[in-house]
């Protein structure tokens, strides 16, 4: 869905005359700053690989709310 909608941002940009150069540094700008933000907000969790009950329910909840 993302990659679709940048497609389509990116179509308008390229109608308005936007080198596609330009647009592509742009999205890599925009990408490096939403990794650099993603990094600062992510919390880290301890995984045990013995226990893997954790991780299946975390699956299934986030699966559950995609269909």
């Amino acid at each position: 869905m993302l990659a679709g909608a940048l497609m389509e941002q990116a179509e308008q940009l390229l109608d308005r005359g936007i080198h596609p150069i330009r647009i592509t540094d742009g999205y890599e700008m925009a990408a490096k700053v939403a990794v650099e933000h993603l990094d600062s907000i992510a919390e880290e969790y301890k995984i045990d690989p013995k226990n893997t009950e954790p991780l299946i329910k975390l699956a299934m909840t986030t699966l559950g709310s995609k269909m």
